[in-house]
């Protein structure tokens, strides 16, 4: 692996895999083109851990993750299986200081206020509170959690103070009681009595060119990329959670935009999927709770990985050379 420094651009010629739940190194397409010269993958074996940190983790998992990957590429585009481990992305972020931009496409907003712990469903919440993070653009959620109930345990304050912005790629409106809020790029705002009722400002209908409009919001060169592909169609991903109704050609019209107009320094893919296995019965009554009921399960697995490593080798086409 070439790139190590956390102040290079992307690599052009290396992926790195965190091996969590086997999704991905059973991708053996993905891995026939990725592992032979001029490319190179390196693959890191995290299976010890994945029913620790699967869903939720704790400072100490996370340290344990830092530490076996302090030596690895931060710049290669990594990938790490479902996206039950999205949270990874806020130790991934953790290697960079210098002052950076965050575009995070998903199905999902992951601002949960009140996780307990850092969660697949609150990381960004935690990173919207990291002073080298200048600015988080949040492009195609349209899951409940922005719905009027969903924004209940949200965390607002990243969006009041206008680091946080989400574009969902489809929602009419959403009710934030006792919160009131200015017009802002990604709603506008009808004021009540009792809170804001929020009008976003949706993708579907607009052209990815859409995207560069918004990359001038972003005060800063260097971004890093994050990518769950529940955001996407169930035609382009089969993934562990409900799933929007993005098409892939509109997801890498957005990246080559981003790829244009900004420096990416570091990216990841997610958005796999894996059978949920957690070992204590708390967390797992938790992720049972949360999760959808699993259509995935009628897919015949070789489908599934057929499906997952089309778009991921789309995605990996667009920036390895």
């Amino acid at each position: 692996m070439k790139c190590l420094s956390p102040e290079a651009g992307l690599c052009a010629n290396s992926i790195r895999i965190l091996d969590f739940d086997g999704s991905v190194v059973a991708q053996a397409g993905l891995l026939d083109r990725y592992t032979k010269p001029p490319y190179s993958a390196q693959i890191i074996d995290f299976k010890d851990i994945a029913s620790t940190c699967r869903y939720l983790a704790t400072k100490k998992t996370f340290a344990r993750i830092r530490e076996r990957l302090t030596n690895s590429s931060h710049n290669a585009i990594t990938l790490y299986g479902s996206g039950d481990f999205h949270h990874i992305t806020s130790v991934l972020l953790s290697f960079f200081n210098k002052p950076l931009g965050v575009i995070v496409f998903d199905h999902h907003p992951d601002w949960d206020g009140f996780s307990p712990c850092v969660s697949c469903g609150s990381w960004v919440a935690g990173i919207s509170k990291i002073e080298n993070i200048k600015k988080i653009i949040l492009l195609g959620p349209s899951s409940d959690d922005l719905s009027t109930r969903g924004l209940v345990t949200a965390y607002l304050k990243s969006v009041k103070n206008g680091k946080l912005e989400i574009f969902p790629y489809e929602k009419d409106s959403s009710r934030a009681y006792f919160h009131y809020f200015k017009d802002t790029n990604c709603f506008t705002v009808r004021r009540g009595i009792f809170g804001s009722t929020l009008c976003w400002a949706s993708l579907k209908e607009k052209s990815e060119n859409f995207v560069k409009e918004l990359l001038k919001n972003m005060p800063v060169d260097d971004v890093y990329v994050s990518i769950d592909k529940d955001c996407l169609s169930n035609a382009y991903a089969v993934t562990n959670w409900e799933q929007g109704t993005m098409s892939v050609d509109w997801l890498s019209s957005a990246l080559s935009i981003i790829k244009e107009e900004k420096r990416i320094i570091g990216m990841d893919i997610t958005g796999e999927y894996s059978p949920i296995v957690i070992k204590n019965p708390v967390k797992r009554f938790l992720s049972s709770l949360d999760h959808p009921k699993q259509a995935a399960e009628t897919v015949e697995p070789s489908k599934i990985i057929s499906i997952n490593e089309a778009t991921n080798l789309k995605i990996l086409e667009l920036f390895l050379k």
